[in-house]
């Protein structure tokens, strides 16, 4: 079972680069928080990501390939899994010319209200999980 993936072409900018040449680690959080915006806006129309209603509760970063600044890159971002509360989005970063991975993320997210209080996944974004039997995952989160 897994969600239709969205596409990002990611520029790698020259301040994203560590003194080694290579992308900084920590310009991949940035790189993953572009996909999973670009997901919930195509997914969420009504999605506003100023009014704070999801916040992330863990990341895991496999980082396979360093990236270089000519490097041509698509970041892919799809729901791997889904509680009742909360997803978790795969996100694989892959050159563009041959899907060699550079790296595979696992981000966990939590919906929440105005109280900062847990509420359930939108159905816009469980309708984009769904192996058509209506099972959606663990339902514990």
């Amino acid at each position: 079972m897994s969600s239709k993936t969205v596409f990002t072409e990611i520029q790698v900018r020259y301040g994203d680069l560590d003194p080694l040449g290579h992308v900084n680690n920590a310009a991949y959080l940035s790189y993953l928080e572009m996909g999973r915006m670009k997901f919930l806006r195509e997914n969420l129309p009504e999605y506003d990501p100023m009014m704070a209603n999801i916040v992330l509760a863990r990341i895991e970063i496999d980082f396979k390939k360093s990236i270089m600044l000519d490097d041509a890159i698509t970041l892919e971002t799809s729901i791997e899994s889904m509680g009742r509360t909360s997803v978790r989005f795969l996100q694989r970063i892959v050159a563009e010319s041959s899907e060699e991975t550079y790296s595979v993320a696992k981000v966990t997210a939590v919906f929440i209200d105005r109280n900062r209080r847990p509420v359930p996944v939108p159905e816009a974004i469980r309708n984009t999980y769904s192996d058509g039997s209506g099972n959606i995952g663990n339902p514990s989160h």
